[in-house]
């Protein structure tokens, strides 16, 4: 039995060292400047942005499961840090940039505006249900702990919503 024969041209060859999500600018400034943008595209990307740097914000880590234009641009966003930097002090080893958080104002994010007021109330921060879960940036998880095995658990959603349990 013979192969058919393949007819056409092939697609154009690709270096596999490129990254594939070329949708975007890469460039933090370009995407920063989108926020008064007619382009609803536009905006969305900087909103976008704002929500995945306010989850770093409240746990001081990355989130999980974010694709490479996302990534590159948090990683231009962000700084390491040698003290905690999740907003309960507890842990977390990054911190979004003092001119990146002035200009997202993540200090006005609905999510970082209720993790807040959970941590005043005396909840901490749990960067993952468990040590291998993923961490999505839409959510946060906070507990208050009741004594060493019963704690209260809340979820904190990216628009400030907060659900009982984790979710």
């Amino acid at each position: 039995m013979s192969k058919p024969k393949k007819t056409g041209t092939a697609a154009p060859s690709r270096d596999p060292k490129q990254p594939v999500d070329e949708t975007g600018s890469d460039d933090l400034e370009a995407v920063l400047a989108k926020e008064g943008s007619e382009d609803p595209m536009e905006r969305k990307e900087f909103h976008d942005l704002r929500d995945r740097a306010a989850y770093v914000a409240v746990t001081g880590a990355f989130p999980t499961h974010l694709r490479p234009h996302s990534v590159r641009l948090l990683r231009q966003a962000v700084e390491y840090s040698r003290t905690p930097t999740a907003i309960d002090g507890d842990s977390g080893a990054l911190t979004v940039r003092p001119d990146v958080r002035r200009r997202l104002r993540l200090d006005e994010h609905p999510m970082v505006v209720a993790a807040k007021r959970f941590v005043a109330e005396g909840y901490r921060i749990a960067v993952a249900r468990e040590p291998t879960a993923r961490r999505p940036f839409g959510r946060a998880w906070l507990y208050l702990p009741l004594d060493e095995t019963r704690a209260v658990r809340v979820t904190v959603h990216a628009n400030g919503a907060a659900a009982e349990g984790w979710a």
